[in-house]
């Protein structure tokens, strides 16, 4: 797909035909990733950090272990 490179104020932009735009769900203020990549550039959208209770949900509680009577002059 083809797009054009156009002066805004001391900058370059790039259009993003709106096609691109509803198939990426962007919204005006959507961040992208912009990096050099061979002959061209990579733009990207990042990817969803997770909240903590997201990665916990599905963790079961461990069952505590036994490690034997203590040995040394460990204080329990």
């Amino acid at each position: 797909m083809k797009t054009k490179v156009t002066m805004w104020g001391n900058s370059y932009a790039v259009r993003i035909p709106k096609q691109l735009v509803e198939e990426l769900q962007l919204t005006g203020e959507s961040e992208l990733l912009l990096e050099a990549k061979d002959n061209g550039f990579l733009l990207t959208k990042p990817t969803k950090k997770k909240q903590l209770a997201e990665i916990l949900k599905n963790m079961q509680p461990q069952k505590e272990v036994d490690w034997g009577a203590a040995c040394g002059k460990e204080a329990w």
